[in-house]
């Protein structure tokens, strides 16, 4: 789906998430002109949110002060009137890197509030990368985690499956894709 600027879209609900910022947006870096002969775009609908980099907000701050230290990555997924958000926590190399994926709601999108932490211990793995998150057609949650397998450079996918993405847990962990040994030693 593209949206009136030619550029793909993901729908949810009545919220369109755009692939980058409007050329020339107040934050933006991006001083894009269109060509004079162009056609102006068609106005865009009242109901469709695009990133404000001028405007925005820190919507979960870094789990320490420094380099390396931030919380992102994130997945969101509205439903049922509510936000969640799935978030990797990371400290710097050296100190633990991606220690955890977080899973948070909020109603308004710019306060959110954790309702349950999955640690790498939890998921027997060095680090955490970036979650995705996803209901299922039947109403049941996912949460795509990205974990190095220790020992080895080579990652995993795990998949845990809830009713509710605060009932996310290690403990329902499974095998979603992973690298054969002969695979994960080509990889650099």
């Amino acid at each position: 789906m593209n949206n009136s600027h030619g550029t793909p879209t993901t729908p949810a609900s009545r919220i369109a998430y755009h692939v980058r910022v409007l050329p020339g947006e107040q934050g933006s870096a991006d001083r894009e002109e269109a060509s004079a002969a162009a056609a102006p775009p068609p106005p865009l609908p009242d109901d469709l949110l695009l990133p404000r980099p001028g405007e925005g907000s820190v919507a979960v701050a870094p789990p320490g002060e420094g380099p390396g230290y931030w919380a992102g990555g994130p997945s969101a997924v509205a439903a049922d009137g509510e936000i969640f958000l799935s978030y990797r926590l990371r400290r710097p190399l050296g100190h633990g890197r991606g220690y955890a994926v977080a899973v948070a709601r909020s109603t308004d999108g710019e306060h959110f509030e954790p309702v349950t932490v999955i640690g790498k211990e939890e998921m027997d793995t060095d680090s955490l990368e970036r979650p995705f998150m996803v209901r299922t057609p039947a109403g049941t949650w996912r949460l795509y985690l990205s974990c190095a397998t220790p020992g080895t450079k080579h990652w995993r996918v795990e998949v845990l499956e809830a009713a509710h993405p605060a009932e996310f847990s290690a403990r329902s962990r499974r095998w979603s894709c992973r690298a054969t040994p002969r695979r994960a030693s080509r990889t650099r």
